[in-house]
């Protein structure tokens, strides 16, 4: 079977823009962030600790992660129990009970806690805490800040201006494009000439 002149050309039309197109899904992939650099602790005036800061993108979170989340966090805190405070004597009128106290105090070993910042299919943040030291009985997270909504433009209006060389005259026309991943619909018109074209962006 022998093929047309015309149909090799279509075919590698047809070869080159689904190259193309390729190419530039490919391109157009999001890359991998960085991530912060390391930094020491710093112990902070009101005694709050920020912790030191080390990367590390094959760190293993403590606890069991949600099917679908993707880890953006893990942090481990160890907290060492203050005494505690002796408090006062009660009171009957003018005398004072008198409390049997032990000699010794047992003091309490630190403690660590482990926490997990994980994002789930909807987008949102959770918080998973565990502790091999104890039970953890509760906790807060508290959103602050709302994360910054990403609105994809999506439509595009030009204006156009050109010249015909042979009406040896000025013309001028529109066109509207309409973008949908990496890939670029247009149409629109120049003078008397009306066009649609397909594109990738990359």
């Amino acid at each position: 079977m022998i093929l047309s002149t015309k149909t090799l050309y279509a075919i590698c039309a047809v070869a080159i823009f689904a190259g193309g197109m390729s190419l530039g899904w490919k391109m157009r992939a999001p890359k991998p962030g960085k991530l912060d650099p390391p930094a020491a602790a710093v112990r902070q005036s009101d005694g709050s600790l920020i912790l030191e800061h080390k990367p590390d993108p094959s760190a293993k979170p403590a606890q069991e992660i949600p099917k679908g989340s993707v880890v953006e966090r893990i942090v481990y805190v160890t907290v060492k129990p203050r005494a505690s405070g002796v408090d006062p004597l009660p009171m009957i009128g003018d005398v004072q009970q008198v409390v049997v106290v032990p000699a010794v105090a047992t003091p309490c070993p630190p403690v660590r806690v482990d926490l997990t910042l994980i994002r789930q299919l909807d987008q949102t943040r959770r918080v998973i805490v565990s502790s091999p030291d104890g039970e953890v009985i509760g906790g807060l997270d508290v959103p602050v800040e709302a994360a910054p909504e990403q609105r994809v433009q999506k439509w595009a209006v030009t204006g156009l201006i050109g010249y015909d060389f042979r009406q040896r005259c000025r013309v001028y026309g529109a066109m509207a494009s309409r973008s949908d991943g990496p890939f670029v619909v247009q149409t629109g018109f120049i003078g008397q000439t009306a066009f649609v074209g397909m594109g990738v962006r990359f």
